[in-house]
């Protein structure tokens, strides 16, 4: 079973979202802060993290970074960020090319989204980054 790691800090967001994506058969560990997806993004199969998590503007973009220069994230790994419009300013592209996050490495969902359109990211990813060659 696919395990993806689900970072709000909004549970009416992280609810609804993680019971959906349990239904389309993939395990969730739904967490709220950067701490947490520092501490639990190793066992995960994709990341769905919040690029605003609730200590600073980006810190969900900075943890992602974190994991990726420490290579403590495989690969294959897909990154899915979530967040407002990330167009609203040039915050979301800065803090990306701050934390050295390349592009192509990771996927951007506005919110509100269809919780379908996330299923169907996640597992084109996986497909992407994997290939049919399994985990």
């Amino acid at each position: 079973m696919v395990k993806v790691l689900l970072a709000d800090d909004e549970t009416i967001f992280t609810l609804p979202v993680g019971d959906f994506l349990e239904d389309e058969g993939f395990e969730v560990v739904r967490v709220a802060s950067a701490v947490e997806v520092l501490d639990r993004a190793a066992a995960a199969d994709v990341l769905v993290i919040d690029a605003r998590l609730p200590s600073s503007k980006y810190e969900g973009v900075d943890s992602v970074g974190k994991l990726l220069r420490s290579n403590r994230i495989r690969k294959d790994v897909p990154i899915i960020f979530i967040s407002v419009d990330p167009d609203t300013d040039e915050g979301p592209a800065a803090a990306l090319q701050q934390c050295k996050i390349p592009a192509g490495r990771y996927r951007w969902l506005t919110k509100p989204f269809e919780h379908t359109r996330l299923a169907t990211t996640i597992n084109s990813e996986l497909t992407r980054l994997r290939g049919n060659h399994g985990h």
